[in-house]
């Protein structure tokens, strides 16, 4: 196994996640799920400070139907 597969980890996603990964990958024009994931969690690192109590359960209530409408992989 090379030095860059070791860096590579599995992630479980549902079906429904997994298919707005896949399309926020396209519309970013993204190479990998990783580089999604990535700007999701600079997206987030920005974003949280500045984000009301209602808004921050909004994103919670969606995250959880999103994550409920499928099968894991």
């Amino acid at each position: 196994m090379t030095q860059q597969q070791n860096n590579y980890r599995s992630v479980k996603l549902t079906s429904s996640v997994k298919v707005q990964l896949e399309d926020l990958k396209a519309k970013l024009k993204l190479k990998s799920e990783s580089e999604v994931t990535a700007y999701l969690v600079a997206l987030y690192t920005d974003s949280y400070p500045k984000m009301t109590v209602v808004q921050h359960e909004n994103y919670l209530e969606r995250a959880k139907e999103m994550n409920s409408q499928g099968t894991l992989l």
